[in-house]
This record gives structure tokens, C-alpha cells and sequence, in this order.
């Protein structure tokens, strides 16, 4: 696979230039490396998420001299570093995507917008006091240069540091849980954001410890190094690399609950068995690292030393959270019901919910995605019911919205994840949620279908549910099917036992019209009789008698 055709130029200026996707006028530096009909910011550009913002905001205070934003990213992310430095270079590969920060940085003094891939930068002895690259490098090489490894283009990268800057620099995990679950990898995968120089890079790192060290080869020291889960292009869940071992808990916790909420993957495959084993963190998006010069301060720039979990505009510290012993999603807990048909324990735990629910005020009522249970810590005294947690603080309201949102979450899961539950013959999420709701004991309301998303029907699912739905449909049919095959047996086998009994009917019924018509023969015999005659003659006169009798009242 290849991306579209496009033409190399040297490195100059130009002013109004004329493409093929007939781009408004604007100016840009044309490098090494154009690719004229391409564009990255059309497929997820880094940047999205709200702590990562953050943390580069932070950076920012210190109003660096010079910054360079490698590799595609959101546009407003790029307009916001406008107010912290006098000189911002924001490097694209594709031409469509340089035309479009050239335009918005047009008013801008000191800003430029570079079209290529880093060797005009590095050939020209380039260095800046802050890099920003939140997508890797993967999407900075272009295709008219020829392939690089992973560790070319990164030397390239740390190189643009000045003694005094700083990086603030994402790798990609490749063994993370975003391709793991992935419906297509980028080999089988077609389209446009999946286009990659290289198929496998052994170059790539395998873990935190090994870009720690690839930094410090290159004389940068890193001073924050976080893991980021579980999605790769807007992470929610950021953990600290060298935070407290006691919180790993708590980043599993919250990295299971972000891949069931997002319907990232299959969890039942990777994610609760890698839970269970303590490796969760082995399977991250990527990791985040913010490195400086030799000669600049290497003090920590993290706000925060524990786990977090992004939840909106919302930085929800979870590493503080008081877990209680065999801490467990309540969400988890319902699923692995759900997938056992154990409706005993789904009601049990549904209907504890809603107790839990109308017991708490509106500001602390939270769904089951955000709700932990366990046996409780030293301090509580453990009963029937177990303990329940508030993990990651939900929507406030009243019981029966914060009931059914959450419901309908946990019915949108099962759809999206395709895992098996009770109530096969349920086809629409209405009808799901619906018996879902009446286990917890909820009031069921006028329009439930208001608590669900959309959806027209199940054209927009992931296909890995689709093919779980498949499958389920394809063993019912098999099972129908048997039944079918088995009362069509039974048809026969009935209808050659009739079959079979017809003759010996046939001979019962003859023998019996026989013996009805003997007797027929022997009654008309016995009327013909004289002796029949004679007594009747005799007794007739007799019956006359008392007839007579009976009406004159003798």
C-alpha cells in the first residue's frame, strides 16, 4: 500500500502556490519531502486530549525562546503555543495540512508553517527550546524520502532539542491494547490513516525503560515519564511511570473501565486477564516523556504523582481512592454475570446498586461503570453485601437518571463487546434494557429509548460485534435446525406407526360390523318366533287393562 502520488521540491519559498486540491492562497516554506496530495489532520491528530493540553501548558509558563510542533496535530492546540513563544514552526508532510497552519498562523509574527520531513531542519542546524511531539514519528517520515526506522527519524527528533529545551515527546506502544483489539491491523487495513513506510520496526522501543535509555544516549534527561492507556490518538488514563507500586491497582482499574466504556476491545481477551496478573501496564497505548537538555533544570513537571483518569474536562486523581480488599468493577462484576446467566447475582448486585443509590445525595450518586466493590478495608466491617467504592465520580442526578444512563451504557456494552447474557431473544437494545431495569428495580419510564444512542441498526457496531451477533445468530439457526430435523423424525416415525396400525383398524372395525350385524339376524328371528308372537298377543290385553285403570283412577 502506498499513499498518492506526490512530488519532491527543494527546499524554498513559496508564495500562492497552485495544487491539485486548488488550496486558497497562504504561505509556506516548502522542504525536502512534500507530499503534495496528502493529508494526516484528516485522520486523528494528536492533541486531543485535555491533560495532555495541560502538561503542555505548564511547559509553556516558562515562555520558550523557540518551539516546533513535529507531526500532525489539532489545529488549536498549534494557535494555543501562539502566546507563549515569539517563534513557532509547525512541521507537516503533507502539503494540504501545511497550507492550513500557514493560514491560520498568518497574522502570527515569528510563526512558520514547514512542509517536509525533519532533514531540511536538521541539515540546517536547527534546534528549539520546546519540541512538542504527541504523535510519535510515525506519521512525520514522507514517502518520497524512502523508508526510516523508528530510531533514525527519534535521533532526528531528540536532535532538535537545545541544550536548554525540553521535549515533550508520546511513543507509540505497539503491543498496546488500541492495536491489540484493533478490527484491522496495518497490514490488511487500506485506508489513508493507516499507511505506514514499514509494516514492523525492530527498532521501535518495548517499553518505558527502553526510551528512558534511548533519551539519556542522546544526552537528554528525563524528568516525567508516564504510560498512557488505552486509547492511542485521545488517551483518558495516564500513569506514572515511577509512581507508587501500591497504585497499580487503581491504573488497572481505571484502564479496564476506559476500554469497556470506549468498547475498545474484546475484554474478556486480554484486558481482565491481564488485570488479574498485574501486567496491565505491559499493554498501554504508549508512553509520554518529557525530557530536557544537559544544561537545562531537570525538575518533575507533573501536577500529579498517582494515576489519573480523563473524564471530560474533568482530571479525576484515582491513585487517591481508598480501595477496599479484591477491589472489582462493579461494571466487570455484572458483565462476567451477564456471560454465566446468572440472573440470581445480577439482581442481588443491581438491585445493592440502586439501594446504594437512594442512599447517598445526588452529588455522590455515580453509575456502575464508576463504582468499585470488594470486602472492604481494615477499617470496615465486611457484610453480605460487600463494599462499594465511588472510583471515578458519574453524571449527579436523581436515581432513576443516573439508573438508567447507566444501564443503558452497560446495554451498549454488551452490544458493542458482543458478549453472550440471558435474554438472547431481546434483538433491540429497548427490549434489553428494559429487563435489565426491572432486575434493579427501577421504575421503567414512559420512553426508555430516550436513555439509548441512535442507531438505526446494527450497520454502525464494531465489526468484531457483528461478528459475535454472527455467530450467536448462526448457533441458534444450527439449534433450530436440530429441533426441526428432530421433529420431523418424530413425524415420521408417528406416521409409519399409523401406517402400520391401519390394517389391524381396518379388520377391528370389519369384525365389529360383523358381530353387530349377527346380532341384527338374531333379534329379527326371535320376532318372528311364534312363541314371540303368541306372548305378545297374550300381553297386550294386559297393558290395555292397566292403561285404562291408570285413567279412571282404579
Amino acid at each position: 500500500m502506498s499513499p498518492r502520488t506526490s512530488a519532491p521540491a527543494d527546499a524554498t519559498t513559496h508564495r500562492d502556490p497552485t495544487t491539485a486540491n486548488d488550496l486558497p492562497d497562504a504561505d509556506e516554506t516548502l522542504a525536502l519531502g512534500v507530499m503534495q496530495h496528502w493529508s494526516d489532520a484528516e485522520h486523528h491528530p494528536a492533541g486531543d486530549s485535555f491533560v495532555l493540553r495541560q502538561l503542555l501548558t505548564t511547559l509553556c509558563e516558562a515562555k520558550p525562546a523557540s518551539v516546533l510542533v513535529a507531526g500532525p496535530h489539532s489545529l488549536d492546540l498549534v494557535l494555543g503555543l501562539r502566546e507563549h513563544t515569539p517563534a513557532l514552526t509547525v512541521l507537516s508532510r503533507g502539503r494540504p495540512d501545511a497550507h492550513r497552519a500557514a493560514e491560520a498562523l498568518a497574522d502570527t509574527p515569528g510563526a512558520e508553517s514547514i512542509c517536509g520531513d525533519l532533514d531540511s531542519l536538521v541539515a540546517a542546524g536547527r534546534q528549539f527550546d520546546l519540541v512538542v511531539a504527541l504523535d510519535d514519528v510515525r506519521r512525520i517520515p514522507s514517502a518520497e524520502t524512502g523508508p526510516r526506522t523508528w530510531r533514525n527519524l527519534a535521533e532526528q527528533l531528540v536532535g532538535l532539542v537545545s541544550p536548554t529545551g525540553r521535549l515533550l515527546w508520546a511513543v507509540e506502544n505497539d503491543l498496546g491494547l488500541h492495536r491489540l483489539g484493533a478490527a484491522l491491523s496495518d497490514g490488511i487495513d487500506s485506508s489513508d490513516a493507516a499507511w505506514a513506510p514499514v509494516l514492523t520496526d525492530p527498532t521501535r522501543p518495548t517499553g518505558a525503560d527502553e526510551v528512558r535509555r534511548f533519551l539519556g544516549e542522546h544526552g537528554l534527561r528525563t524528568t516525567d515519564l508516564v504510560g498512557l492507556a488505552s486509547s492511542w490518538s485521545s488517551p483518558r488514563v495516564f500513569r506514572p511511570i515511577d509512581g507508587p507500586a501500591d497504585e497499580d491497582r487503581a491504573a488497572a482499574l481505571a484502564i479496564v473501565r476506559d476500554t469497556l466504556v470506549t468498547g475498545a476491545m474484546d475484554p474478556a481477551r486480554v484486558v481482565l486477564p491481564a488485570a488479574q496478573r498485574g501486567l496491565l501496564h505491559q499493554f498501554g497505548a504508549g508512553w509520554l516523556v518529557v525530557a530536557t537538555g544537559a544544561a537545562a533544570h531537570a525538575d518533575p513537571v507533573l501536577p500529579w504523582a498517582g494515576p489519573v483518569v480523563e473524564d471530560g474536562h474533568r482530571v479525576v486523581d484515582v491513585g487517591r481512592v481508598s480501595l477496599p480488599e479484591d477491589a472489582t468493577l462493579l461494571l466487570v462484576s455484572l458483565l462476567e454475570q451477564c456471560v454465566a446467566h446468572d440472573v440470581a447475582g445480577l439482581r442481588r448486585d443491581l438491585r445493592a446498586w440502586v439501594a446504594w443509590l437512594r442512599s447517598v445525595g445526588p452529588e455522590d450518586r455515580t453509575g456502575v461503570e464508576g463504582i468499585v466493590v470488594g470486602r472492604g478495608t481494615a477499617g470496615d466491617e465486611p457484610h453480605d453485601d460487600g463494599v462499594m467504592v465511588t472510583f471515578v465520580p458519574g453524571v449527579p442526578g436523581e436515581v432513576a437518571d443516573v439508573g438508567w444512563r447507566s444501564l443503558a451504557q452497560l446495554v451498549g456494552i454488551l452490544r458493542r463487546t458482543g458478549l453472550t447474557h440471558p435474554w438472547p431473544s431481546h434483538s433491540d437494545d429497548s427490549a434489553l434494557l428494559i429487563a435489565i431495569g426491572t432486575l434493579a428495580g427501577l421504575e421503567v419510564p414512559d420512553d426508555v429509548t430516550a436513555w439509548l444512542p441512535v442507531r438505526d441498526d446494527a450497520s454502525d457496531l464494531p465489526s468484531r460485534s457483528q461478528s459475535a451477533m454472527i455467530s450467536r445468530l448462526q448457533e441458534q439457526n444450527v439449534a433450530l435446525t436440530s429441533r426441526a430435523a428432530w421433529f420431523e423424525r418424530r413425524l415420521n416415525e408417528r406416521e409409519h406407526e399409523i401406517r402400520l396400525r391401519d390394517p389391524q383398524h381396518v379388520q377391528a372395525i370389519r369384525e365389529v360390523e360383523e358381530r353387530a350385524e349377527a346380532a341384527r339376524r338374531a333379534a329379527h328371528e326371535v320376532r318372528r318366533s311364534p312363541t314371540f308372537r303368541i306372548g305378545r298377543v297374550m300381553i297386550a290385553p294386559l297393558r290395555l287393562a292397566r292403561a285404562v285403570a291408570r285413567r279412571l283412577g282404579l
